[in-house]
């Protein structure tokens, strides 16, 4: 996996990160990286080069048409 593409996930909210200070590398837990969420959300960014959207996302936004 990219660096990239680890940004992405985190950007998109599917993988959570940690730093012990401001210009310190993140730490992403191994078992976060190997979790089936993870594994499919970089399937489809291997396919089509999208991330899918967290399921709450959707929800809270108001609909085009009424």
């Amino acid at each position: 996996v990219s660096p990239t593409a680890i940004k992405r996930l985190v950007k998109g909210g599917f993988l959570k990160h940690h730093q012990v200070a401001r210009w310190a590398p993140w730490e992403i837990p191994r078992t976060d990286l190997d979790s089936a969420p993870i594994k499919q959300a970089l399937v489809q960014l291997k396919t089509n080069g999208r991330l899918p959207l967290p399921k709450d996302v959707s929800s809270d936004q108001q609909s085009l048409f009424q």
